[in-house]
């Protein structure tokens, strides 16, 4: 098949059809189109905002946005739990470890988890902590998430991110760190004040 030169009507080869250098630019103006239509959709999609989100009876995340479409975001059936940020675009959850922390495959109620994922401007990254991530909670409407990271029982350490950069900002060892003096975004702190 020889490609059109534009340089008038032009015969595609065995097809018998002819076109314009007219309508050759026609097409590719519409392709054009097309892909920035695409674009600004797949550009919304990711921009809308979470309104809910919920864990389904096989255990799976679902976000649905403002536009009320429901996804799917999880399909391994371990999630723990699923936390909502205040800023509309943040997201999280625990995912269950394989077994409980005795080494025994239990319930999902009774595993650790020492993975937390976080979903944010359609992006999913995960922040991991041995043994276990026993609580996490969004500060400052969902710009920084902390984590409780530690055994079963007893003192932890308290880790704060920031949700755009999953970078750590602060941390503080529950064991020798009285509670009064905590830093603010401490969900132990008398002065926390999460989303």
């Amino acid at each position: 098949m020889r490609i059109p030169s534009c340089t008038g009507e032009d015969l595609l080869a065995g097809k018998g059809q002819s076109f314009s250098c007219r309508e050759l630019s026609a097409k590719r103006l519409l392709i054009t189109l097309q892909m920035c239509l695409l674009l600004c959709i797949c550009g919304y999609a990711f921009s809308a905002s979470v309104k809910v989100v919920y864990i389904d009876k096989t255990n799976n995340v679902h976000i649905v946005g403002t536009d009320n479409n429901d996804a799917q975001a999880t399909s391994t059936g371990n999630i723990l739990d699923v936390k909502k940020s205040t800023d509309g675009f943040t997201v999280a959850w625990r995912v269950a470890d394989d077994a409980d922390p005795d080494g025994s495959s239990a319930d999902l109620a009774d595993r650790g988890s020492h993975q937390l994922v976080i979903y944010r401007d359609g992006k999913v990254r995960s922040i991991e902590c041995a043994p276990f991530i026993r609580d996490f909670w969004f500060w400052r409407r969902g710009t920084h998430i902390g984590i409780d990271c530690g055994g079963l029982h007893f003192a932890a350490r308290e880790i704060l991110y920031d949700t755009a950069t999953l970078k750590q900002v602060d941390s503080v060892d529950e064991a020798t760190v009285p509670v009064k003096e905590r830093p603010d975004w401490s969900d132990s702190s008398p002065d926390f004040s999460g989303d």
